[in-house]
């Protein structure tokens, strides 16, 4: 990763011994060439009091199997620094490759598979590209039209789509024309003997479970859905495939990973740049607020001093000369007004 400067973000800069740390060892310390002053480089793990390697390994440990309890217990940490990990990099990664899926696809497998959580049956709703292995999943809360719509949009584009029949996918179809999908393109598993032809995603659900089974269900929903997405994330980016010798994601050609990386080097890549989206986001989602504050406070500034210079323009220009009329000419001599007594001083009014 190029090293730029922290405040300038030059990108001259030289090696300035380490900086020491209690978990996390020794940091490379820099020295900017530029504006003189020290940093020490980002990659998304800046304010943490652990090792890189030591975040990334829980997340990783908790997506292929082991719990949290577990994963903390191997890598000598609680179980809270490892929950808040895995909430807070999961969600910085699905952010940055939510679109991230390949142009288009011969062949797209679809499937629902029902899981646990807190005694109650979800469902998690997946797809899977013939060609490339490249899988899409979410976790959702029942069997409707609007997941499996929901399934179709996030997936790639498909010239054709293969289904075990146990849901109406050919009625939400029709209603994605707009996408390129029509009802000649369709096939509908119901047989037994066509059942072999929907083994890709019966495989993706074998693996599923086979890396879940530890956990026991879910507690929410949010928190489940998260974590579908991102052993989904593992499974495209991260892990080799057997079958292709490398991820889905390279044999789509979404990435390329430069040769003897392993899962850490992979998992390091990933969240410096997700981290880096996430903070760059941040930085104009609060300048933006911060503008937005700036222009209400202006206007608010604004508003009192107009009311200011109309009082005070209205007190010279129209009160006080109306007031030096009305002291030498009385509104009743001045429009030749008779007296008008009160109420008290006649019965008859």
């Amino acid at each position: 990763m190029e090293n730029r400067c922290n405040y300038c973000k030059s990108s001259s800069a030289a090696l300035n011994g380490f900086r020491k740390t209690k978990n996390r060892g020794n940091i490379q310390r820099y020295r900017c060439m530029s504006c003189g002053k020290t940093f020490v480089e980002n990659g998304g793990f800046r304010w943490k009091h652990h090792a890189k390697r030591t975040i990334i390994g829980s997340i990783h440990l908790h997506l292929i199997g082991s719990s949290l309890r577990d994963a903390a217990k191997f890598l000598s940490v609680s179980v809270d620094s490892v929950f808040r990990w895995f909430l807070e990099y999961g969600k910085m990664i699905i952010g940055y490759v939510k679109d991230m899926k390949p142009f288009r696809t011969e062949r797209l497998h679809m499937d629902e598979m029902s899981v646990k959580t807190r005694g109650k049956s979800f469902y998690v709703w997946a797809s899977i590209c013939r060609e490339s292995r490249f899988a899409t999943a979410f976790l959702a809360s029942d069997r409707t039209k609007k997941n499996a719509r929901l399934l179709m949009k996030e997936s790639p584009p498909a010239m054709n789509i293969t289904t075990d029949g146990a849901f109406g996918y050919g009625s939400v179809i029709k209603d994605l024309k707009g996408l390129g999908y029509h009802h000649d393109h369709y096939h509908r598993c119901a047989s037994f003997e066509d059942k072999k032809d929907n083994n890709l995603i019966e495989r993706w659900n074998n693996s599923y479970r086979a890396n879940t089974h530890e956990l026991r269900g879910f507690k929410e929903l949010y928190t489940g859905d998260l974590f579908v997405r991102l052993w989904t994330f593992y499974y495209d980016f991260i892990r080799p495939h057997s079958s292709l010798g490398r991820t889905p994601a390279e044999e789509a050609g979404l990435v390329r990973y430069h040769e003897g990386d392993d899962w850490f080097g992979r998992w390091e890549r990933w969240v410096e740049r997700a981290s880096l989206s996430f903070y760059l986001a941040y930085i104009s989602t609060v300048f933006s607020n911060s503008a937005q504050e700036s222009a209400k406070s202006f206007l608010r500034g604004l508003r009192v001093s107009l009311f200011y210079y109309f009082s005070m323009f209205f007190h010279h220009y129209i009160a006080l000369p109306l007031s030096r009329v009305y002291r030498h000419y009385p509104p009743c001599r001045l429009f030749r007004f008779s007296h008008v007594p009160f109420a008290s001083e006649s019965d008859d009014l």
